[in-house]
């Protein structure tokens, strides 16, 4: 415990602040970005039963849940009058439909007869009506005749009206509030909106990922507001990631939302004595930069590219930038020529308390979304959305949520048996999902070429199957099973089969061939970092006097499958 007397820490580590950082940008950044504001609120210990008491879980839901303004969904997930989401929060299920071209309600979602809900997911209706017995209320939220009135004299429309929620929207999301006495949402905010700039409004909704994570809320959000834990969970990253001195605002007069900035194209304080600007630019393009990379700002090389130079007296910093720059400029047809360098390249995250996450940035942006799962203190559910821009200035938002029914699935009915059993610790999302733009969907953590180029066909092979069969990679957690042929990596099963394999999403499996796990897709479908280089070696050394191929490696020569899965050459 910190004694009252104690002084604050130092905010930050010696060395360049991000200010510093932004100083040297070749474009004019944005005040918001150059505000800085880090009050010291203290560093007393915090009680664990805050994360692991299923009372303080119950209390939590008392008094926060029920009395906060929180992120429920999109406005153009409900364009239509009669479209609704169901927002699950705690044990409290809640309807929110799109009751006039203009207006947008919440409703309690459960039947005020007997307590069962009346909707179990969304959809498009005229009225809610419950299946039990029949009682229907209108989208307005009054109650229609029941059925066999005559047995309810006691029951009157203007008295059994659905309780509603406060709404409010803001850049395209929808926010409700259960207190009906809670201050309005834009006093709320706050301050926030001088300092997100970005028109979430204008964008579109291309991939929406929802997972139950066995761990109590805050322990999850807590990792994606903290830059702390790159030295030892991403030690790949410190070469290009200043993660030690990054920029935390938080203020003491605005509680409900701060933010952190995070340099990258630049090396870690811990390792910057040894680190040259080659070296920086050169991990930053093994590693692809998958949080800049998922934001639809991929910079992956491609097989016989060579690396930028670094202009005398230049930094890989500012090449990056230029690269991004060039980059998004033709992919999206748009001017990014008097875009600051800290929007391309930089993590700009922002937390609206209590589950609003939104990234900033030039192009498109990361929510995330953390909320308990019902009354569990040890799981919550974590949410991934990202918000794209279209192509041309003024171009019509394609549909939202290109994932299609299992994406909806995952939204809508979060607690049904059945999403229960995907979405458990352990059995969640497809490690592969289908190729196209529903794959794409500016994933930087998938594995493979930009989007848009097509694979090169495969030669036809007159073998029979079980001949061309080197393979049978068993992928975890979607139990698809992938038959690679002899001459293919994963990554070109996957390809050919339909898949894309993300590396840095889950993708893992176990091929039932070599017994060998796989990781991380194949070796030749991106830049192997120089961590990952090691591991690689170690797979290609022999094993009891037998060569075992790993099946992330591209398999080479005539082989041969042993009955107890150890591959070895033929003999000539």
């Amino acid at each position: 415990m910190m004694d009252e007397t104690s002084e604050p820490a130092t905010a930050r580590c010696p060395g360049p602040s991000v200010q510093d950082y932004l100083d040297q940008d070749s474009r004019p950044v944005p005040p918001a970005l150059r505000y800085e504001r880090n009050d010291y609120l203290g560093s007393e210990d915090i009680d664990t039963a805050r994360f692991t008491s299923r009372e303080w879980a119950e209390r939590e839901m008392r008094q926060v849940w029920r009395r906060v303004w929180q992120f429920a969904c999109l406005e153009s997930e409900i364009p239509e009058v009669g479209d609704h989401e169901v927002y699950e929060i705690g044990d409290d299920s809640l309807i929110v439909v799109r009751t006039a071209p203009d207006e947008i309600r919440a409703y309690v979602n459960v039947c005020l007869h007997r307590g069962r809900k009346l909707r179990t997911g969304g959809g498009n209706v005229s009225e809610f009506r419950c299946s039990f017995h029949g009682f229907t209320w209108s989208l307005d939220g009054t109650m229609q005749t029941p059925p066999c009135a005559w047995d309810f004299p006691h029951v009157t429309p203007e008295k059994f009206a659905l309780p509603e929620a406060q709404v409010a929207t803001w850049r395209g999301f929808v926010f409700i509030n259960m207190d009906p006495y809670a201050e309005s949402f834009d006093s709320y905010r706050g301050t926030f909106d001088d300092y997100y700039i970005w028109p979430l409004e204008n964008r579109y909704k291309s991939l929406h990922i929802a997972k139950v994570l066995p761990c109590n809320w805050k322990i999850a959000q807590d990792a994606f507001i903290e830059s702390f834990h790159v030295i030892a969970t991403h030690p790949q990253m410190l070469t290009w990631l200043a993660d030690a001195n990054s920029q935390y605002d938080v203020m003491a007069d605005q509680p409900n939302w701060n933010r952190m900035i995070n340099i990258q194209g630049a090396p870690s304080p811990h390792v910057a004595d040894s680190v040259t600007e080659e070296d920086v630019l050169e991990t930053f393009y093994d590693s692809r930069s998958f949080y800049a990379a998922a934001q639809g700002r991929d910079l992956v090389m491609q097989e016989g590219d060579e690396l930028p130079a670094i202009p005398p007296g230049g930094t890989a910093r500012q090449v990056l930038a230029a690269r991004m720059r060039e980059q998004l400029a033709a992919t999206s047809q748009q001017d990014f020529s008097e875009t600051p360098d800290t929007e391309l390249l930089d993590a700009i995250n922002y937390l609206l308390f209590p589950n609003f996450n939104p990234w900033g940035g030039a192009k498109s942006n990361i929510i995330y979304r953390f909320r308990p799962n019902g009354l569990d203190p040890d799981s919550c559910t974590a949410e991934i959305i990202f918000m794209s821009s279209p192509k041309q200035p003024g171009e019509t938002r394609p549909g939202e949520d290109p994932l299609g029914a299992r994406g909806h699935a995952l939204r809508r009915h979060p607690r049904t048996r059945r999403a229960r059993a995907r979405l458990r610790p352990g059995l969640r999302e497809p490690a592969l999902r289908p190729a196209g733009p529903e794959g794409d969907a500016q994933a930087g953590h998938h594995a493979g070429e930009l989007p848009g180029e097509p694979h090169p066909p495969l030669q036809p092979d007159a073998r029979p199957v079980d001949e061309q069969v080197t393979h049978r990679v068993a992928v975890r957690p979607s139990g698809v099973e992938l038959e690679v042929l002899d001459g293919e990596d994963v990554f070109t099963a996957a390809r050919r089969l339909g898949y894309r394999w993300p590396t840095l999403c889950g993708g893992k499996g176990t091929c039932r061939t070599c017994f060998v796990q796989v990781d991380e897709g194949a070796e030749n479908c991106s830049p192997v970092g120089p961590l990952e280089r090691e591991g690689i070696e170690a797979l290609r050394r022999p094993v009891d006097g037998l060569t075992r191929l790993a099946c992330r490696l591209r398999v080479e020569g005539p082989v041969t499958v042993t009955k107890r899965g150890v591959r070895r050459p033929v003999q000539e």
